[in-house]
């Protein structure tokens, strides 16, 4: 059944509310084990050493939107447009969104204080009805606990990068040698940007 014109006045009519009002005791020296007070990237597709590649380059340059990435492409699911990026908060154990595409995978943890608006949730065929609406205002997204960014991410907003040290033993892969290569990487940038394990609560794995 499509929306009715009712219902997206209505759902245009709901005010999207940023993370850290949503959360106000958060704060940018927030302890790392406060872990259900960040944000999370995950980079979502590749081997873990792909996935380090391009872990490198967002702390060279921040997060930015598909849009703005030399051979840019779109995807159907995509529910920032490509325009902004994607953040997910850790809700609490076992958390859908955060155990599919956080988990798993080499991680960029964002500062609580970071412009991220909390997107008002739909059902898959209603976002797919909203996608295709052009001069829509609110930020809509089919995954629950989803942040968006409107615009890019700088590298000094990245709190830390998680590495999945017990998925990548799974894997045959040595979680140290990531740990030991991305603080190495953060040095020669001049970044003191810790390592964690994102999957055990944000456990240093390597702290300069």
């Amino acid at each position: 059944m499509r929306l009715t014109e009712q219902k997206i006045k209505e759902l245009e009519e709901l005010k999207m509310e940023l993370f850290s009002t949503i959360h106000p005791n958060v704060r940018e020296d927030l302890p790392l084990y406060f872990d259900n007070l960040y944000l999370y990237h995950g980079i979502r597709f590749g081997s873990y050493q792909e996935q380090l590649e391009i872990v490198k380059k967002i702390l060279k340059q921040g997060l930015l939107p598909r849009n703005q990435l030399s051979g840019y492409f779109s995807y159907s699911d995509n529910c920032n447009d490509g325009k902004r990026i994607s953040l997910l908060e850790k809700e609490g154990f076992g958390d859908l969104e955060f155990e599919t595409f956080i988990k798993p995978n080499m991680t960029i943890i964002v500062s609580p204080m970071v412009e991220a608006y909390k997107t008002i949730y739909v059902p898959y065929g209603e976002w797919l009805e909203l996608s295709e609406r052009k001069g829509l205002h609110n930020f809509y997204s089919y995954a629950r606990n989803e942040y968006q960014v409107n615009g890019s991410v700088p590298a000094s907003m990245i709190k830390a990068i998680g590495i999945p040290g017990f998925q990548m033993l799974l894997q045959g892969e040595d979680d140290d040698w990531y740990a030991e290569e991305l603080s190495s990487f953060c040095n020669n940038l001049g970044l003191d940007i810790p390592i964690v394990d994102h999957s055990e609560g944000n456990q240093y794995v390597y702290k300069n």
